[in-house]
């Protein structure tokens, strides 16, 4: 696929990352990158409810993984957190996990995915923004819910998907949202998506079964019947507030129904038709000659062209547009990607219906951009506890922390000059490492299903010894290749120099195809306690603080190289681009008129022809369907009296006749 700025490049990464490694930001992606995906039952290899999310928030942002236990609460003690946001706690609360934020941000936020102890699960959540005159109407309010509570505050209060539906709606009609949000719940039964659209209007929707769906950062949510309450779950004034500000977009005539993408999403913005695009593509790729990166509106789900797999859903979380999907696509663009190198965490959280609640959800957690780090497989609803590396945070690089061992490897791998050089053999080794992972869960799953039968009271601790034994294994695995990849970078001078013998890194577990040992009978053996003097930790602190320093002068010079790189490459591209068309013949669209004259409920067929472009297809489009239609094959419909413009594309090239309706 031809493209621009799909690569992270740069000269000559210095070798100050012994003590701290802080992430490299891919200057071609944007800052608001969030993408949800989710398949159905009916269409995943093994009948599991699929969904999840990448966490675009910053390369360099350290995540913790944690399991809160159950609690009991006395009458009118409060939720509380460090934003305004606070409600009465109910009078138990359930064990849940979090991916949440290093403490060193401000306290125990943004949980963003986990699982309860009653097989409740949520991903939560992607931002998104309703159109200004929706603000205008039900603005959002200082004290309301926001991102940063929504896992905390929702999911260790409910029992079933639906129940967390009805939970938030309660929330949001009593205290209002303070930002826009989509999410999702799901249990064994079932997956909802929730938007929260403005200060207190919110729809949700049962997902469907027989569909996969990508959802970024705008709102998705099509056609609804607010009166289907089996399906939806809709504000009172959801319709109303849309009349007020005069946004409202129904598909029909009955007055119960909104579109809410289209009356209170707007317009899409190409950083998100880019993800949706992409993703659908790896869903199906016999889209790709209906869909483009640039397509104006997207429909929330498709019908995947095979069954959908974790592998699937792993490879659109950390696609770079890369695969065979996209073969032959051009794009003058710069597209934004799904797996940008800023996403902190990425998941999928996979339901089994058949299975018992505590071995039902396996949570495959990705720590950094999925792109360049495996998921990791965890019975989320038997979790008690996890591995000490996922507790240990630090806003800045720490030797113990699991974030921060998958983080420092690949942004190392990406400070070479070409993702080739390092990268990519990487990805390859963490694209394999995730299928034995794949392959061996059903051998796991027969035996702690035997477990349970025998011995339910022993299902946790051994879910939790062996969610532990899991990630020490790919811990050690990720600084092993930072070691490998360390040595190459500092034996070329902080360039990894080809050699005949090896032109690019290849990490040697990827040489001896050696990957997850992954197997019930692995065993966590915790580490012996070790103290460090004041005097060492002074040291370290001391060496930490050079380190960064050192980095920020690199990444500095590494900056002003890129922006170098970038612009010649801009004007390679453009001269080649140029030597091409003059090479090539010009593609010419002849019409037999360039006016068209209709009556209002009459057609006309537009006569188009195309020169130099064999086999291309011609796209009709109205650019006032208000006044006049056209079909796929160029006959325009007077609807009614007017002007229009309808556009006949093919091959890049665009012509433009007008219509007149009488």
């Amino acid at each position: 696929m031809k493209k621009k700025g799909f690569k992270v490049t740069g000269r000559g990464l210095m070798l100050a990352m012994a003590v701290a490694v802080t992430s490299l930001a891919a200057g071609s992606m944007t800052a608001e990158a969030c993408t949800s995906y989710y398949a159905g039952k009916k269409t995943t290899v093994d009948g599991s409810i699929m969904f999840g999310r990448t966490e675009d928030i910053g390369g360099s942002h350290s995540k913790i993984f944690k399991v809160y236990p159950a609690a009991v609460h006395a009458q009118g003690e409060m939720y509380k957190d460090v934003t305004k946001f606070t409600m009465p706690l109910p009078a138990k609360t359930y064990r849940y996990t979090a991916c949440e934020d290093d403490p060193g941000y401000g306290g125990e936020l943004f949980g963003e995915v986990g699982t309860n102890e009653l097989g409740v699960s949520m991903s939560a959540t992607e931002s998104a923004s309703p159109v200004s005159a929706v603000k205008e109407a039900d603005p959002f309010t200082d004290n309301g819910i926001t991102e940063a509570s929504m896992v905390s505050a929702v999911l260790p209060c409910i029992k079933t998907a639906r129940e967390g539906v009805d939970f938030l709606a309660d929330i949001l009609d009593t205290y209002g949202a303070g930002e826009g949000n989509t999410l999702m719940f799901a249990d064994k039964n079932e997956c909802w998506y929730f938007e929260i659209l403005s200060g207190h209007q919110y729809a949700a929707i049962k997902m469907p079964e027989d569909k996969a769906g990508i959802m970024p950062n705008c709102f998705m949510i099509g056609n609804i019947d607010v009166t289907d309450t089996e399906n939806v779950v809709a504000s009172e004034e959801l319709i109303s507030t849309a009349e007020k500000a005069n946004v409202l977009v129904r598909d029909g005539e009955n007055t119960n129904t909104i579109n809410i993408r289209k009356s209170y999403g707007g317009t899409m913005r190409e950083s998100n038709t880019n993800r949706i695009w992409g993703g659908q593509l790896i869903l199906n790729p016999d889209l790709k000659e209906t869909i483009t990166p640039e397509d104006a509106d997207y429909e929330m789900f498709v019908t995947p062209k095979e069954k959908v797999s974790i592998q699937t859903l792993y490879k659109i979380a950390g696609t770079q547009y890369e695969s065979e999907e996209f073969e032959g696509i051009e794009s003058e663009k710069v597209l934004t990607v799904i797996g940008t190198p800023r996403s902190c965490e990425c998941h999928v959280l996979q339901i089994r219906p058949e299975m018992p609640t505590e071995l039902a959800t396996v949570e495959w957690l990705s720590m950094g951009s999925a792109d360049l780090s495996p998921f990791l497989p965890f019975y989320s609803a038997a979790l008690t506890d996890t591995h000490p590396a996922y507790k240990a945070g630090d806003i800045v690089y720490n030797d113990a922390s699991a974030y921060w061992a998958f983080r420092s490897l690949a942004s190392m791998s990406m400070a070479a000059a070409s993702r080739d050089l390092a990268a990519n053999n990487i990805k390859q080794y963490w694209t394999n490492y995730v299928n034995s992972l794949v392959e061996a869960q059903a051998f796991v799953d027969e035996k702690m299903l035997s477990l349970y039968k025998t011995n339910p009271a022993a299902v946790s601790a051994k879910a939790d010894n062996l969610g532990m034994a899991v990630a020490d294994e790919a811990i050690a695995a990720a600084k092993q290749m930072y070691r490998e990849l360390a040595a190459r970078l500092a034996a070329g001078n902080g360039q990894i120099v080809a050699t005949r013998k090896e032109p690019t890194f290849i990490p040697s577990m990827l040489k001896a195809e050696k990957y997850s040992g992954y197997s019930y009978d692995m065993v966590y053996k915790a580490p012996e306690n070790f103290t460090a003097t004041k005097e060492e930790v002074d040291a370290l602190k001391s060496q930490a603080a050079q380190a960064n320093k050192n980095f920020a002068d690199a990444q500095a010079k590494l900056a002003d190289a890129q922006k170098e790189l970038a612009d010649a490459q801009k004007e390679l591209a453009a001269a080649r681009k140029e030597l091409e068309q003059l090479k090539k013949p010009q593609v010419k669209i002849s019409t037999n008129k360039t006016k068209y004259t209709v009556k209002k409920g009459k057609k006309v067929k537009i006569k188009a022809s195309v020169e130099n472009a064999s086999g291309k297809k011609i796209i009709f489009k109205s650019e006032n369907k208000k006044v006049a239609k056209v079909s796929a094959k160029g006959v325009v419909t007077g609807v009614k009296k007017g002007k229009a413009v309808i556009s006949i594309k093919c091959n890049g090239v665009t012509k433009e006749v007008k219509v007149v309706v009488k």
